[in-house]
């Protein structure tokens, strides 16, 4: 019986067609000892996978293949040791022996770690039904990390509560802001080209980012605010963010990524202006006014804009470069200097930014 922590698995069976087993070769095993007693475990897996590759127009397109699952299993014997060779050899038993095996708490460890290990040395390669070579000797530190979504909230919340080591609280911190971000970037990459209710309920979900997002620092922040009724009707803003340590207030409104802001050349170094944008553009100076008229605080007097319209790339045509959009928005924002004009795409920008800040 051959003994290593490296051990080399081949396919021994196609057992579907996307549906392979796999076995150490040379029926080598790894070696374990609780001090007393001595063990052969013998680990195999069965791969799962989809072939991606395809025909389109009669053209066979190779793709990559793809692995669904990985199904751990293993053999696990009681060893004894032959006086004579000095080498150790499965135990026997009589045919109508009773086999209880006591696994104790190191044997048992080892055991639970095999499926998790095996699977993080496969599923990152790309698949090809090659060999695989796994070396188990840094398995005895391997930390299996159990899938959170078969925790509660209450479960999660009490591990978090057991770190007290800063650097991984930092860490953690880190690591959730990031899959925030990026989730929330997809999620808007999604409706951002639906209508205006769909594009609310999304930042609303990702509310604990936004202000990081818009403002660059933290606010807290209200979603439909309705502003006291000055003059005829109720304006209610998107969003109204509120800075009260620096007594800063921000309204946000939201459109659509779609909606274009300019129309074509107008004059030299001139575009027109989308009769929606400059409507837009105005309703955002409404909502300001009325704030300022409903409050005595002085803060909210002063509030400042932000309107959420349209995207760059949909502004380019045949004859209207990315820099003539450039110059003409950057003119517009200097002409409304309590509104901040932020395309979809600035969105994304902003946040890839600040995902690449926090690596």
């Amino acid at each position: 019986m051959s003994k290593s922590n490296k051990l080399t698995f081949s396919i021994v069976n196609r057992i579907a067609v996307s549906e392979l087993l796999y076995k150490p070769n040379n029926n080598d095993c790894l070696f374990f000892t609780t001090g007393e007693t001595f063990y052969s475990i013998e680990p195999s897996f069965t791969i799962f996978y989809k072939n991606n590759s395809r025909y389109n127009e009669g053209k066979y397109i190779v793709g990559r293949n793809e692995i669904t699952d990985i199904r751990v299993r293993c053999d696990v014997s009681e060893l004894k040791l032959d006086d004579i060779t000095k080498e150790y050899h499965k135990k026997k038993y009589k045919r109508k022996a009773n086999k209880t095996f006591h696994l104790n708490n190191d044997l048992l460890n080892f055991i639970s770690k095999l499926q998790a290990f095996i699977s993080s040395n496969i599923i990152d390669i790309d698949f090809n039904e090659q060999d695989y070579t796994i070396d188990f000797t840094s398995m005895s530190d391997y930390v299996v990390v159990e899938n959170s979504n078969k925790y509660s909230i209450d479960q999660i919340s009490k591990v978090i509560n057991t770190i007290n080591n800063l650097e991984y609280l930092n860490l953690g911190r880190t690591i959730i802001l990031n899959k925030t971000l990026t989730s929330f970037k997809n999620a808007l990459t999604h409706v951002m080209n639906k209508s205006e209710h769909e594009i609310s309920k999304v930042f609303k979900e990702y509310k604990e980012v936004l202000p990081l997002v818009l403002l660059g620092y933290d606010a807290t922040l209200e979603f439909e605010y309705k502003i006291e009724e000055v003059g005829d009707g109720t304006t209610k803003p998107d969003i109204f963010l509120l800075d009260e340590q620096n007594e800063r207030v921000t309204l946000v409104e939201l459109k659509r990524a779609d909606a274009i802001m300019f129309g074509g050349k107008y004059r030299v170094d001139t575009l027109r202006v989308k009769t929606e944008f400059s409507n837009a553009i105005h309703q955002t100076n409404i909502q300001r006014t009325k704030l300022s008229q409903s409050n005595d605080n002085y803060h909210y007097n002063i509030p400042k804009s932000i309107l959420v319209y349209g995207n760059i790339e949909n502004e380019i045509t045949d004859e209207v470069d990315i820099d003539l959009v450039k110059k003409n928005l950057n003119i517009l924002r200097y002409n409304n200097k309590d509104l901040i004009i932020m395309t979809y795409n600035e969105i994304f920008e902003r946040i890839d930014l600040i995902l690449k800040d926090e690596k």
